[in-house]
């Protein structure tokens, strides 16, 4: 599995799968999930190598923006979907990507 190297700040996320695996410290959940980061870079099946940011996206099947945050340095990833107010750009683009476009 390839991992990503997990960034603070707001992505499409789309979760593919769950499975264990190694992150190179230790034995995690996983979940493998595509990104799309606010550069425009498009990331395919890539592993997300913390427990918690995993099960806070597993249950994401579709696209969905998510802002990633951790509150400071030993503290979790953690992953919150973003309100529908006033994050429009993101969810017109999350529309886009799960086929919905007008």
């Amino acid at each position: 599995m390839l991992w990503w190297q997990i960034t603070s700040g707001t992505v499409l996320l789309r979760a593919l799968d769950v499975e264990r695996a190694h992150n190179g410290h230790r034995w995690v959940r996983a979940v493998r999930a595509d990104l799309y980061l606010s550069d425009g870079t498009e990331l395919d099946a890539v592993g997300l190598p913390s427990s918690s940011l995993s099960r806070d996206v597993e249950p994401l099947r579709e696209w969905t923006p998510v802002r990633i945050i951790r509150d400071g340095l030993r503290r979790p990833w953690r992953a919150v979907v973003l309100p529908t107010a006033g994050e429009t750009a993101w969810y017109d683009l999350a529309d886009q990507l799960n086929g919905r476009a007008a």
